[in-house]
């Protein structure tokens, strides 16, 4: 019962930090689109 508790927090924590990773990713494609424009 813990554990599954555990693997949840892990992963709603993985998925937190790839929502985060997944925006600086967008914000970084569209700067080099305005600076290419």
């Amino acid at each position: 019962m813990q554990s599954d508790c555990a693997k949840q927090n892990l992963y709603k924590r993985l998925a937190g930090t790839a929502v985060v990773q997944f925006r600086k990713l967008q914000r970084k494609s569209v700067e080099v689109e305005v600076e290419v424009t």
